[in-house]
């Protein structure tokens, strides 16, 4: 091997490590936020049994097992939730915000918040606002 091919081998060789370099943080983003997609759609599941319940007993209930996620009520009124919302940790930093979302007569508001160092998303309702 002469020593042009060489360099041109060295040369080929450092391109492929930096395209490598570059993509492995591409990569793990992408892994987190298929994790966090997943978690959304888990408590957008939670979010349509609340509402079975709703539907079932007329009013939210104040107790509820959202098993891994967590259930919060706001305000309550006896067995009633009146205001009420349901989290669930993510990996991928998010702004902070509120969105909200009007569905068959009942107000939601979907929304990332930061506690300790840690992102949540939550999906609240029963309340106008959150």
């Amino acid at each position: 091997m002469d020593t042009r091919s060489f360099g041109e081998y060295l040369v080929l060789v450092a391109c492929a490590l930096l395209l490598l370099i570059l993509m492995i943080p591409a990569l793990g983003h992408a892994r987190r936020e298929s994790r966090d997609g997943i978690q959304r759609e888990n408590l957008a599941h939670v979010k349509r049994m609340l509402e079975d319940e709703n539907n079932k007993l007329g009013y939210y209930p104040a107790s509820f097992s959202a098993t891994p996620y967590g259930y919060y009520v706001t305000m309550k009124e006896g067995k009633k939730a009146l205001g009420w919302y349901v989290r669930a940790p993510i990996e991928n930093p998010q702004v902070p915000g509120t969105y909200y979302d009007a569905e068959e007569g009942h107000n939601f508001h979907y929304r990332y918040v930061q506690e300790d160092g840690k992102i949540f998303y939550e999906i609240c309702g029963g309340e106008y606002s959150c």
